[in-house]
């Protein structure tokens, strides 16, 4: 193989894995703003003084994901690609146990 072959060879693989990297990247971001949106809800929907450390706790956690979610969208935009601005169906929470329970399951979830 020449070297402007390789060149070429070697470009088209950059190109492909960078956006495959972008694709993934845009799929953690979604993700990311799923849980952004999830915790909100569920912030505002558990309630009760049993509750009150776990929902400061949430906060905290709101906090980092928000960042999460904006070095996943530097990322994107540093590789060449457009940030999504898609958003995962986040799981709606009816009282604070069920809300509880989908936060686990998020978060176990984003774990595998």
């Amino acid at each position: 193989m020449t070297e402007s072959n390789a060149e070429a060879a070697t470009a088209g693989t950059t190109i492909t894995d960078t956006g495959k990297l972008v694709d993934d990247l845009n799929g953690d971001l979604a993700l990311e703003f799923k849980s952004i949106v999830q915790y909100v809800q569920h912030i505002a929907t558990i309630t009760g003084p049993e509750y009150t450390s776990t929902v400061d706790e949430l906060k905290v956690h709101l906090t980092q994901e928000l960042h999460h979610a904006t070095v996943l969208a530097e990322q994107v935009g540093f590789l060449g690609g457009v940030p999504t601005t898609a958003v995962a169906p986040a799981n709606v929470a009816g009282d604070s146990r069920q809300a509880l329970q989908a936060d686990l399951d998020l978060e176990t979830d984003q774990l595998r």
